[in-house]
């Protein structure tokens, strides 16, 4: 079974932006930004690698964190220290609640988590209203979904470039 299916831009965008409109929860919007984050770190495992397939459709090699280490030991984090630190966080957010299925609310440790999130640098000139279609009232639920979207999208732009 072939383990990863490349989508147009266009495909996935509609579908990013519909998912975190009809999303609330830090809980549900770990698990959809997981979904995002793996498939451009899959994206990423194709641009940086002769023969992604090998690392991709290997037991072992594609595991979501050795894929990581891969791409960390090709020097991809070098310089965007702070995109290095928001994956590992959204993934260890992401991991809380797999590990912790019937958690309810906003455990402490996630919380904890959602605020050490950064702003990326290429969001830096944005119009302050950019993100305001994707705020509910709701602060660490917006903060998360603010910064998981900038996440997606730099893994994105890097994974086209």
């Amino acid at each position: 079974m072939k383990k990863h299916e490349r989508k147009t831009d266009q495909e996935l965008f509609q579908q990013l932006v519909l998912e975190f409109h009809g999303l609330r929860g830090v809980r549900f919007l770990s698990i959809i930004t997981h979904l995002y984050v793996n498939y451009f770190v899959n994206e990423l495992v194709c641009r940086e690698f002769k023969h992604p397939e090998k690392v991709i459709d290997d037991k072992d090699l594609g595991e979501f964190n050795n894929k990581l280490s891969l791409l960390k030991a090709r020097g991809f984090f070098d310089g965007q220290k702070e995109l290095e630190k928001n994956v590992e966080l959204l993934t260890r957010i992401r991991n809380y609640y797999a590990h912790n299925i019937t958690s309810k609310g906003l455990p402490m440790e996630v919380s904890d988590r959602v605020k050490e999130l950064k702003a990326l640098p290429e969001f830096k000139n944005e119009k302050k209203g950019f993100f305001a279609p994707f705020l509910y009232g709701n602060e660490l639920e917006d903060l998360f979904r603010v910064h998981a979207i900038q996440t997606i999208l730099v893994l994105a732009k890097e994974a086209r470039s």
